[in-house]
Order: structure tokens, then C-alpha cells, then sequence
């Protein structure tokens, strides 16, 4: 079986009847999305409870289960993605003090955009920061949270935070995941007695922000700046499976939180290619999310020419893999925050052609 995760398919009805209203590949107007279009009308779609990418991705590899709302702890998997957390010591009695069982907190770089009365979530990779600008941020900014842990730049965009043992563990999100609320407005951090000390961190992050000299350097040649850290994922490596799942051969996607959750099941991750290819494997997983970031945006125009693209580089080929055997079994698992579907389509349904296709707007959001 080949599961797909795809977010940022689900819409409300009127929107995806707008969105897809006269969407045609060329002057010939014919339909554009013909092998999708078919996968829905063949395949048994059920509806789902809301859940983010994440989400489905850890009921998908068996780190959730099924319905569950937990986030993942983004900052630890991401950690073991990108080779900063060794799992081989996790198991040594005689070096107790491990980096896979210490907890983790993401602290990412990010630029609140003023739009009308609120302060918008722009795209971390927007920044385009280079290596040598966000090491020099992390160097000012670590003693701000020296007394929580220790600052650990991973890429210029993801900076973890390793907390200390003496630091009280997080019983409270701190603030949404970050994927889940790009281009969407800002909360603030929640109120009470536990949180104050990040309360206080991040005013003294934000306020030697404003004036660093890599900010007011960013500033004057049109760039813009980072003006706050946004803390997130917080939590431990897992240790064990929370819902037995038949082992997966394979995980593709380039999303790095993603790629630690497979790993940490120990199935082999790697990015996500740009087009299917007929796979020799059973029981894979993958994760296409190129129509995420335009749908929480809404740019329509992005969203099409991308949904365009998922035709003629997934749909249509995994439609004809289905029809020649080469994958028996095709899941499509598409989340969403009003609702989520999953999409089951077998080898024999692809060839009942006498069922008719059916629009994207049976995945519309109630």
C-alpha cells in the first residue's frame, strides 16, 4: 500500500467551486484534473476529525493514535533528522546524561509582519537567512535563555532549545506549532505563573531583536528582519509506539520534523522526489505539502498552478500504476482544520468505469 498525506486540499464548498471553476491546463478546456478527478469517484472516501499534518503523519507511522490531537515534539525529531540527537546513548546506563532523553523546545527565528490590526506569521524560509546571520543572532541571544537551556542553531530557520534538567518540564503549549500558523495572525504567549519566566525571555529576545546590528543591517538593504522567536514542539524523542502499525519499507518528504518521525520508527526517510516513479516497494508513505503553504495563505494562483502540477506529476501516473498492478492498494490521506479525509482506491476499483469522477468539492469542509 502507498499512503499519501496531502494538506491543503480542503476548502469550504464555495471556495473549491471558485478555485476550480474553469481550471484548464490549455485552450483545449478540457478538464485538468481528469486521474484525480477519477481516484475520487472510484476510491471510498471517508470523512475524518480535523487534524494538522503532523497529526495524521504520527497516526500514519503509529506514533498517535487514531483521532489523537497530541503535537508531535517537533524539536526532538527534527533534532534526530538532522544528526543532532544521538539514539544509540539513549540506551547507555553509563552515560545517563543523553541527549535523547533530555527535552527540547523549537525556537525559530521568525518575522511578524504588521498587516491592519494584527501581526501576521510570515514564512520562516521568507527570511532567507544565511548560516553566518543566524549563528550571530543565536550567539547574542543565547544568554537570554541561558537560565531554560541551552540555544542550538540546526539550520539558519530551525534553532532548538535544549532545556535543562533543572527546568520544569512543559505541561502547556507555549505557542501552536509554527507549520500550523504561518500566515496567520500571532498569539501571544499564555498567561499564568509557569510561563512567565518565557514570558520574560522572549521580551528581552524580542528587544535585543530590534536593535542587533544583523537586523538593522537586513533593514537597510530591503530584507526583512527578525523580530521575534517563536517556541513550539516541545518534548522528548518517543520511545515507544502508540499504535501498532504494519512496518513501513519507506518515507518520503522534506519536511524535517516528518523525516525524524520516521526515523524514530526506523523506517528509512529521504526527500520526496519531484514526480512519482513506479516504486518497487510495498507499504510506503509520503508526504506532498506543496499545497499547504498557498492554501493557509491564500494565494489561489499558487494553489492551482500546484494542484496542476500534482495531476500530471502523481495523480495521473498513480492512477495507470493502479490500473497495471504495480501498487495494489493507494491511500490518500488529505487533514485539514475543519476536516479531514481519507481516500482508499484498490487495483480493481481504478477499472470500474462505469462509476463517474467526482469533483474536488466532495472534499469541501463542512
Amino acid at each position: 500500500m502507498l499512503t499519501l498525506i496531502v494538506p491543503g486540499l480542503i476548502w469550504p464548498y464555495q471556495a473549491l467551486l471558485d478555485l476550480t471553476r474553469g481550471l484548464t491546463r490549455d485552450l483545449t478546456h478540457q478538464p485538468a484534473l481528469p486521474a484525480f478527478s477519477t481516484l475520487l469517484g472510484r476510491g471510498k472516501l471517508t470523512r475524518l476529525p480535523p487534524c494538522t499534518t503532523h497529526q495524521a503523519l504520527a497516526q500514519a507511522l503509529g506514533l498517535a493514535a487514531p483521532g489523537s490531537t497530541t503535537p508531535l515534539p517537533a524539536a526532538a525529531l527534527r533534532g534526530l533528522a538532522l544528526g543532532a540527537i544521538n539514539t544509540h546513548a539513549a540506551t547507555d546506563v553509563a552515560t545517563p546524561d543523553t541527549t535523547a532523553a533530555d527535552d527540547w523546545l523549537c525556537l525559530d527565528p521568525v518575522h511578524l509582519r504588521v498587516e491592519q490590526t494584527r501581526l501576521r506569521v510570515d514564512d520562516p524560509q521568507l527570511l532567507a537567512l544565511s548560516v553566518a546571520e543566524a549563528e550571530a543572532l543565536a550567539v547574542s541571544l543565547a544568554p537570554t535563555f541561558a537560565a531554560l537551556g541551552t540555544l542550538q542553531v540546526l539550520t539558519p530557520t530551525a534553532w532548538n532549545l535544549r532545556l535543562h534538567k533543572s527546568t520544569p518540564a512543559l505541561t502547556f503549549a507555549l505557542a501552536p506549532p509554527l507549520p500550523d500558523h504561518i500566515a496567520r495572525a500571532a498569539m501571544p504567549l499564555p498567561a499564568g505563573v509557569a510561563a512567565a519566566p518565557w514570558r520574560h525571555a522572549i521580551n528581552e529576545a524580542n528587544m535585543l531583536l530590534h536593535t542587533h546590528p544583523i537586523n538593522l543591517a537586513r533593514e537597510a538593504a530591503g530584507q526583512p528582519p527578525v523580530n521575534t522567536l517563536w517556541p513550539w514542539g516541545s518534548g522528548r524523542l518517543p520511545t515507544v509506539a502508540t499504535n501498532a502499525m504494519p512496518p513501513l519499507a519507506a518515507f518520503w518528504g522534506n519536511d524535517v520534523v516528518a523525516q525524524g518521525a520516521a526515523c524514530c520508527r526506523n523506517v528509512p526517510a529521504k526527500a520526496a522526489p519531484p514526480r512519482y516513479e513506479k516504486l518497487a516497494i510495498n507499504n510506503a508513505l509520503m508526504l506532498l505539502d506543496k499545497l499547504e503553504l498557498p492554501a493557509r495563505s491564500g494565494d489561489t494562483d499558487a494553489w492551482r498552478a500546484e494542484l496542476l502540477e500534482l495531476e500530471t506529476d502523481w495523480f495521473a501516473p498513480l492512477l495507470e500504476s493502479l490500473r497495471r498492478g504495480h501498487i495494489n492498494h493507494l491511500r490518500l490521506i488529505a487533514p485539514g482544520d475543519a476536516a479531514s479525509f481519507a481516500l482508499n482506491i484498490r487495483r480493481h476499483h481504478a477499472w470500474q468505469f462505469w462509476r463517474s469522477a467526482a469533483p474536488l468539492t466532495v472534499l469541501a469542509a463542512p
